[in-house]
């Protein structure tokens, strides 16, 4: 059990559930929706990771997704308002933070260099597979996404930290009645 929740088992997972939302969508939705819940709810009921910490995250990269699309930077490709899929990806994202990624929290500007790299390149190799559709000239929704997740990603980890501290008290005072 120690390896399903160690940060080498959930870049794995990270990894192979990025491929399914991105390239499969809604056609391997069964799939990437079963790994992802699947292995959330073992994180979750080994207390690994909080829903509480999780879910602003997820509220939070779907929201900018959903404004980047409402201000005509991109589309995606779905028959839905909102990918499902993209959903999935956040919540994937949420948890690769507090596990694999986690050294990101503590070093500012690795966290504003690397979000400044990481999110843009994840889109444009997402837009090349079909996911998603940049309806902006490329380098105006490419430096816009830079220069978004340099700032947000640092943000998500401090919004993160906040969120583990008070989950974390409470678990201690939990324990000091029980």
């Amino acid at each position: 059990m120690a390896f399903v929740q160690s940060a080498a088992f959930n870049l794995l997972v990270f990894n192979v559930t990025w491929l399914l939302c991105v390239v499969g969508r809604e056609n391997w939705l069964w799939l990437s929706t079963s790994l992802l819940l699947g292995y959330t709810a073992l994180l979750l009921y080994s207390r690994r990771v909080s829903a509480t910490v999780l879910l602003p995250t997820v509220l939070i990269g779907c929201s900018v997704d959903a404004v980047l699309q409402f201000f005509g930077l991109m589309a995606f490709t779905t028959p839905h308002l909102f990918p499902i899929w993209l959903s999935l990806l956040w919540l994937n994202f949420a948890i690769a933070m507090n596990l694999s990624l986690r050294w990101l929290e503590q070093c500012f500007w690795c966290a504003a260099i690397g979000g400044s790299i990481a999110f843009p390149l994840n889109y444009a190799v997402g837009e090349r597979l079909g996911a998603v559709a940049f309806t902006a000239p490329y380098p105006l929704v490419l430096g816009t996404l830079a220069a978004l997740w340099a700032f947000g990603l640092p943000l998500l980890y401090q919004v993160r930290r906040g969120l583990s501290e008070e989950f974390t008290a409470q678990r201690i005072a939990i324990h000091k009645r029980g």
